[in-house]
This record gives structure tokens, sequence and C-alpha cells, in this order.
């Protein structure tokens, strides 16, 4: 292990390093030692420490942690942490909400108060009160969330696909060395993609990686090269896709030290909206792409604590205008750049999931692993959303939970809701 930071801030920088690779008790470790030092650095390693705890489902070791007297639990972030702990350890959910509420600051609106306020959410859903569940996520969007230019994302989409029936995706600049055993699951946020990476994990020949910074990173050096996206990248230089393909091996196989006869299964959401950088910085690589009913999609998006920065989230006009261009544009731009994708409905996935497993254990040339079957039984680290819903054996739970809100969606849904796989 390489040796820590000796900065309290760098080595919590560190520690979360560690906590988004799956290796917690590194995290911990780290996190502990600034801990000691006392102070404001203690209640942020002990923040690092009971997120790190929440997610890898050791609630024994966070109760723990929480129970220990010291500033932590002057915090507001102690009260949302125990009503997460709470929570999760099916504890009385009057007791949970009054946790939560006590954290909500209407005068801060900040990171904390929209964190606890979706965690209310999912308190007032569980005991059937949809209205204040929903009313709670369009105040907490209304408060905290940022503008976001959804007219810009739509028409990039529509430019790409323009491309790529006038033929000219074709001549794509691509990597000169196509990428051996690297696996996408790709799809719009919510719509199943963790799941499938929880499932294709247990094989021994694949390995889950996460979600991923570099797609992003690549994405921008190719646009700024080429002056703009998505028509940059139509003109960025071998070179450059070269050596984004090295950093992405770098980062993802070299730093996870994942043996060459394993397959990587970046569970991306990138390039649900512009798969140009995959294609042409990994080119070989397949994809898995996830499609959902519409409105199951758009509900469980709009109740959700995204990055505030992804305002489409925070309505369901931006929501359904992304969905409808996804739809309509992506499988377009994927069939020119002529990538290896498997398309999965959600839906028909989780009624029949050993055909569906054995599909896309085929599609990577893998044989069938009964394994694959039970993703409860992963213990891998997930740091999505869906964090805790993969814990549970695969269900239909979630099919048909926008029929809870259906008020809110107007008659403009109504072109989405047979769309086919």
């Amino acid at each position: 292990m390489p040796p820590a930071a000796t900065n309290p801030q760098e080595r919590l920088q560190e520690a979360i390093a560690a906590h988004r690779r799956g290796r917690t008790d590194w995290a911990l470790e780290l996190a502990g030692r600034v801990r000691k030092l006392g102070g404001k650095a203690a209640v942020e390693a002990s923040v690092v420490m009971a997120e790190a705890l929440f997610r890898a489902g050791r609630l024994d070791e966070l109760r723990a942690l929480l129970e220990t007297p010291g500033d932590f639990q002057s915090d507001r972030r102690w009260k949302l942490m125990s009503a997460r702990h709470l929570r999760a350890s099916g504890g009385d959910a009057a007791a949970v909400e009054t946790l939560l509420r006590s954290v909500l600051d209407l005068n801060a609106d900040d990171h904390v108060h929209r964190m606890a306020a979706f965690e209310l959410v999912r308190v007032l859903e569980k005991a059937g009160r949809y209205d204040e569940a929903w009313d709670t996520a369009a105040d907490t969007h209304r408060r905290t969330t940022r503008p976001f230019d959804t007219d810009a994302l739509v028409r990039a989409l529509a430019v790409t696909a323009g491309l790529a029936r006038q033929n000219r995706l074709a001549d794509l600049p691509r990597a000169t060395t196509r990428i051996e055993r690297t696996a996408l699951v790709t799809g719009l946020p919510r719509s199943g993609t963790t799941l499938v990476e929880q499932m294709l994990d247990r094989h021994p020949r694949i390995r889950g990686v996460g979600e991923v910074s570099v797609h992003g990173r690549m994405a921008d050096a190719l646009a700024h090269a080429g002056g703009g996206w998505p028509a940059g990248a139509l003109v960025a230089a071998p070179a450059l896709c070269n050596q984004w393909q090295q950093t992405y091996r770098k980062e993802v196989r070299s730093l996870l030290e994942i043996p060459g006869g394993v397959w990587t299964l970046d569970k991306t959401l990138f390039p649900m909206v512009q798969p140009l950088a995959l294609a042409a910085v990994l080119p070989g690589a397949r994809t898995i792409t996830l499609t959902r009913e519409a409105r199951d999609n758009a509900t469980s998006l709009f109740l959700s604590n995204f990055d505030p920065t992804w305002g489409w989230t925070g309505s369901l006009d931006s929501i359904r205008r992304v969905i409808a261009a996804h739809r309509r544009h992506v499988p377009v731009i994927v069939e020119a750049l002529r990538v290896a994708d498997l398309p999965v409905r959600y839906e028909q996935m989780v009624e029949a999931p050993e055909p569906a497993v054995r599909a896309m254990l085929a599609h990577l040339g893998l044989e069938p692993d009964d394994n694959c079957l039970h993703p409860e039984d992963n213990r891998r680290v997930v740091h999505t959303l869906s964090h805790e819903q993969v814990r549970r054996p695969i269900n239909r739970e979630s099919i048909g939970r926008w029929q809870r809100y259906a008020a809110r969606f107007d008659s403009a849904w109504d072109e989405l809701a047979d769309t086919p796989a």
C-alpha cells in the first residue's frame, strides 16, 4: 500500500479515493489517523468513516462510531448518518423522520439539507405518503438543483445523430489499438445499470469497476482539441485517442490490478448521451445498454438525490425530453459507430433473469454462471444511488412505481409509454 499523505486534508482525500475503489479497510485506516488529531479535522474524518461503513453495510461498526462521544455528535451530519443507520437497521420510521427533519435547514439549503431531504422522500414513500414524498422532492429541487441547459444536451444528441445519418461517423478517428476484454454497461441513470453490473461482477471472469471519471475527461479533451462537441471528435488525432486509451487502461485495469484474462465492466453513464468518445478511444469495447419504462425511470430520477448540477433531473418536463432524445438518437449513433452493443430491457431482465444473463455473457463470449443470478451475494461496495437496492435479490418491486404518482404525468408522456427495448 502506498504511504499516506501527511496533510490531514490530503489524507482524507486518499481515504475517499480508497473508499471509492472498494478498499474500505484502508479508507478507514487513513481517516482514523486524521480522526485522532481532534478538532475540525476529526469531524470530517468521522464523516468519511461513517459514509464508508454505511456503503459497505457494516452497520454495527457504524453504530459504534456514532455512539462515540465527540464533536461529531454536534454536527448535522451526525444526525443524518444516525437516521440512515436507524432506517437501514429497521428502526422506527417515525424516529427516522424526526431525525431527518431536525437536519433540514431551510435557511442553509446546502448539500446536507439536500441529502436529508431525499432521505426523507424515501421514508415518506415507504409509509405510503406519496404526495408528501413528491412535494418534498419538488421543493428540494427548487431550492438546491442548479439550472441546466437541457436544450443544449438534446441538441448535441440530435446533431450527432444527424452526422450518423449522413454517414460522417464512419470516418471517426480512433485509437490505433483495439482494447480487449472491456465492457461497459450504459443507459440513463436509474435504468438498472447498477443491478447489471452487480450481477455480472459475480462471474469469475468479470470484474465490475463501478463508475470512473475518465470518460468525461477524455470527451472534454477530444472536444477541446477539435474545437467543440460533437464535431470536435471528428477531427481528433489518433495519437490523442491512443493517449486517452492508455489513461483508461491505467486507471481501470492497472490501478485495480485486474488480471489479463478478466473482463472489466465499467458502469458508466457518460456514453448514455455521447458514445463518440467511447468509440474513438476504446475501439473493440462492448456495451450493454439498458432501457426501462419511461415513467418508472422518470419517477426514480425525480425522487433521487443526484448531483445538483444535473439540473435536468429536477423536472418531469426536462426528464421527458432527455429520455425522448436518448431513445430517438442514441441507437442511431451507436449503430453508425459500429459499437458491439446488446440492448436489454430492464423489465424483461427482472421477470426472466436467467435468459437475460445468458445473453449478456454470450455477448462477452463467456459461459453462463449461476452466481450471476444472485447479485445480493455480491460483497463489493457500490457507490451509486442503487447501493441498497442491489443488496436484495432480483425483484420487480420498482416496476410500476410511477403509478403511485400517475397524476403528475401529463399526456406528453403517452408517446414514450410503450417504447420497445
